[in-house]
């Protein structure tokens, strides 16, 4: 990647947004949002325009794929779920699309979600 992004992170594990944003740092990263819920995630992103959201799909008051489906209603960001559970359904016709990663998050899965979902 030859810049770096401006990326919005939210889980609700205050462990794995710290996670998060020291992996991303090193890669050269921003994160200029580090949420607790899909709802906060919705009005960062909405305020921000990040080049790219990571977030847990399951959180409380709105879960992550759900926020991303709203996002996307104004902003077609990129977006990587992650989840100790099942992906949600994939998308179809005018609704976003994102990558999924499995948590435990690698480092490296992480840097090629990344590379995938926003491209040079």
């Amino acid at each position: 990647m030859s810049h770096p992004l401006r990326i919005a992170i939210a889980d609700d594990e205050a462990e794995i947004r710290d996670y998060f944003q020291k992996v991303l740092e090193r890669l050269g990263h921003d994160v200029v949002a580090a949420v607790d819920n899909g709802a906060d995630l919705v009005t960062a992103c909405n305020s921000l325009l990040p080049d790219l959201i990571i977030t847990d799909v399951r959180m409380p008051q709105l879960d992550g794929d759900q926020a991303v489906r709203e996002i996307w209603k104004c902003h077609r960001i990129p977006a990587i779920l992650i989840s100790a559970y099942n992906p949600p359904v994939d998308p179809a016709g005018d609704a976003p699309t994102w990558s999924y990663l499995n948590k435990p998050v690698r480092r490296t899965d992480l840097e090629a979600a990344i590379l995938a979902a926003v491209p040079d």
